[in-house]
């Protein structure tokens, strides 16, 4: 584990224009503190968004918040989630966030693929759209995301159908 933090770490440095990486964790974790604050709050349940994590070698590299009802991912500078890598098309998924209907305060979340060249896959299967839940593994291109969301935690609801 301790090796593809490193890895990940060199990895994001470098992407960042510096060639000058070191293992030691206190220089990595002044250089990132931004970032663990964000990832921190998240791991302790503080913010109740839905989120997607980057991930690099299966370290949360970026968070982006799922802030909106309907989300685009691809590397047009139009799109909500800009992902600027040749694997990925100009407009390539969509994140729809809809309420869910039997369940109040509870939101379902869809990827839709728009037709890209590089498909989307969740959880290694292709998908056209597709409802994701916390965990999930999304592909864009050759990029990995995982959707984070603990707003619920892991109480039980009980969904409301109305008279029977």
């Amino acid at each position: 584990m301790r090796e593809k933090h490193l890895s990940a770490t060199r990895d994001v440095i470098s992407d960042s224009g510096r060639d000058d990486w070191c293992i030691d964790p206190a220089v990595t974790i002044a250089r990132y503190r931004w970032n663990l604050r964000v990832i921190a709050a998240i791991l302790n349940g503080d913010d109740e968004m839905s989120q997607l994590a980057l991930l690099v070698d299966d370290v949360v590299v970026s968070i982006f918040p799922l802030d909106k009802p309907s989300i685009t991912i691809g590397r047009d500078a139009a799109c909500d989630i800009q992902i600027d890598e040749s694997s990925v098309s100009g407009s390539h998924a969509r994140i729809e966030i809809k309420q869910n209907e039997f369940l109040d305060g509870h939101d379902d979340i869809f990827l839709e693929d728009l037709g890209s060249t590089n498909v989307t896959r969740v959880n290694d299967e292709k998908i056209d759209r597709c409802q994701i839940k916390p965990d999930d593994v999304i592909e864009i291109g050759w990029n990995k995301f995982k959707l984070v969301d603990d707003s619920h935690g892991n109480r039980q609801t009980t969904a409301f159908i109305g008279r029977v």
